[in-house]
């Protein structure tokens, strides 16, 4: 009897032996997943331990916000003429602005190595497409294929040239922030004009996972998207601050003072014994017939050209001037636009209403546009 026992013991003994032993050499079906997985499971983990979010101090003060997150990028190119609800919607030549204005590369600029801001100049011509796209993705999450879209890259020699970027000036001016609301991975900054004081829309910047902090939207109200395409432009040629039914009652300098304004960045070429900048008149006069239905005629009787020489000198522009658009109106292709011009004064309370005026748009079937028509009363 025992020796029975004995014997089945010892059977069960090697069966358990050999299920072992086959269990063990069967491949786990998630055994490679598993494997892979190990890596992101870890970072998982190790983001959840250091995770990163937006200090809330960083947004506390407006006047603060306003030189570290607004004014870099909308004191720039054209960028607050239009909504954009993600960085792929910004047009690449503004992006391109913006990383240069700025100096997101901190490139040596001469003299000293002033600041563009200061009228530093860069000493280089061109910069590798790697860089450039480099510094202006650390702000806005966008590929590199779009910013090759824009007008200043070069594809034979893959850089970007720099030399005909407008910096400096831009149609944000005026715009800053007046709150910001922080949450774990996003910041609203509510903007503002403070003279005359209003609101105008909404910046929004995220907390990516790699720990940059990104603009992600930019949503301004009709009336100052208006107001920063159609007003803000002309306010130091007094465009809109006269009455004329059609262009070629617009004084002739107007016109003129209309092209530097919004071409103060262009390189000058030459300059005549008097230091005056030499424009060319295909270039100025081809730029002001984008907007203004008027002859070479009429705007050559403007005192900036030199009849002589066969040039342009405009220079010594400048305005105390700020708008705002009150009311928009568009019947089929003509946008009629009511708007205020004051004297800035520092204060909301200084700050003097001298016009009101409406101006009347013709829209363009290539998406350009034509300064129809003005009336207005001095206050």
């Amino acid at each position: 009897m025992k020796q029975n026992q004995c014997i089945i013991t010892f059977i069960i003994i090697a069966i358990l032996i050999i299920f072992s032993s086959c269990t063990s050499t069967q491949p786990s079906p998630n055994k490679e997943q598993s494997s892979e997985n190990i890596g992101s499971a870890t970072d998982e983990y190790e983001n959840t331990q250091t995770k990163v979010v937006i200090d809330p101090h960083l947004f506390a003060d407006p006047k603060t916000v306003s030189e570290k997150y607004v004014s870099p990028i909308l004191n720039y190119g054209k960028m607050s003429t239009y909504n954009w609800e993600s960085p792929s919607q910004i047009s690449a030549d503004d992006l391109v602005n913006i990383c240069m204005s700025n100096n997101y590369l901190n490139l040596p600029t001469s003299p000293d190595n002033k600041s563009i801001q200061e009228y530093g100049e860069y000493l280089t011509n061109r910069v590798p497409a790697k860089d450039m796209e480099s510094a202006i993705q650390t702000y806005f999450p966008v590929t590199s294929e779009h910013l090759k879209t824009s007008q200043y890259y070069d594809s034979k020699t893959d850089t970007y040239q720099i030399t005909e970027i407008p910096l400096r000036h831009g149609r944000g001016r005026g715009i800053s922030a007046k709150s910001a609301a922080v949450s774990q991975n996003q910041v609203e900054i509510q903007l503002c004009v403070s003279n005359p004081s209003y609101d105008v829309g909404t910046l929004t910047m995220e907390l990516l996972p790699d720990g940059r902090l990104t603009y992600s939207s930019l949503i301004l109200d009709e009336l100052e998207l208006c107001n920063r395409k159609y007003i803000q432009n002309t306010l130091c040629s007094d465009l809109l601050f006269s009455n004329w039914e059609s262009a070629d009652q617009i004084t002739p300098d107007a016109l003129t003072i209309f092209y530097l304004e919004n071409n103060m960045d262009a390189p000058v070429l030459s300059r005549d014994e008097e230091m005056r900048p030499n424009q060319l008149p295909e270039d100025v006069e081809s730029y002001i017939k984008q907007y203004f239905d008027v002859s070479t005629e009429q705007i050559r009787k403007s005192h900036h050209f030199d009849s002589k020489n066969q040039v342009y000198h405009i220079w010594g522009i400048g305005s105390v001037l700020t708008s705002r658009v009150t009311a928009v109106k568009t019947e089929g292709k003509f946008l009629t636009i009511d708007y205020q011009l004051y004297r800035e004064g520092g204060t909301p309370e200084n700050t003097e209403l001298l016009w009101k005026g409406t101006v009347t748009i013709e829209q363009k079937n290539d998406g350009g546009f034509f300064y129809h028509s003005c009336s207005g009363k001095e206050l």
